[in-house]
Parts: structure tokens; C-alpha cells; sequence
């Protein structure tokens, strides 16, 4: 069983991957067995509004959801960093407005890529559907 934090953000009645991780509005919660999947729970961000120790606030909420991988839009490379360093690997989605249920399907193909910060700047970009 691999169990994956994904950062969502809602638009209409879809769930997208959201381009920020400390920022998103929500957390999908996933656990992955063999060739299935289901989704445990969709949680508000407790640590949205926060400025001050937001990341490592969020990356502790991560580690305590048991979290063996989180799949992102967007995230920093200390971030990065700090997730790794707790045993979490981090994957990218290809492309802005991926549905959640499609990013979930593509880690299990093995078709997103691991990254490791330094490559994956976009935390910073707008987005269109904000």
C-alpha cells in the first residue's frame, strides 16, 4: 500500500491539482493498493492563511498523514528538500488543470516524474483557474 498526499484546489465540481503546495485550499488524502485506489479524505489547508512557518507547518501535516509521496503543481526546492528528508518523495504533474483522479492514475502508470527541487520553480507562477 502507498499512501500519497495530493494539494487540490476545486473548480466547478472537479477537483484539479493545485499549482501550490503551502498554499492549496485543500489536501486529497490517497491510499493506493495494487491496481486500485481510494480517496480517504479531501481536507481544508489548516495552514492556508498562515505567513509565518507555513512550510514546515504544512510538511508536518504531510508526514502526519502518513504520507509515502505527494504529487504537486507546484513547490518550492526547499520544500522539496524538507519532504525528502522525511522520506517523502515528490512527483510533478506535466501540465496546469490536471483532475485529480487523472494525476492519481498517472503516478500509478509511472508516468510522473520524481523531482528534486532545483528543476521545478513554478510555485511562483499565476495560474488561470484561481
Amino acid at each position: 500500500m502507498t499512501r500519497i498526499i495530493i494539494p487540490v484546489v476545486r473548480s466547478g465540481d472537479k477537483l484539479l491539482v493545485s499549482p501550490h503546495f503551502g498554499r492549496t485550499p485543500e489536501f486529497a488524502l490517497v491510499e493506493i493498493t495494487g491496481d486500485s485506489y481510494r480517496i480517504i479524505e479531501v481536507t481544508r489547508n489548516p495552514f492556508m492563511e498562515h505567513e509565518h512557518g507555513r512550510g514546515q507547518a504544512v510538511i508536518q501535516f504531510v508526514y502526519s498523514r502518513g504520507a509515502d509521496a505527494i504529487i504537486v503543481g507546484g513547490i518550492g526546492p526547499r520544500a522539496v528538500a524538507a519532504l525528502k528528508s522525511i522520506g517523502v518523495r515528490v512527483y510533478a504533474v506535466p501540465r496546469e488543470g490536471i483532475e485529480l483522479d487523472e494525476a492519481i492514475k498517472l503516478f500509478m502508470k509511472g508516468m510522473l516524474t520524481e523531482v528534486s527541487g532545483e528543476e521545478y520553480p513554478r510555485h511562483h507562477e499565476k495560474h488561470s483557474y484561481y
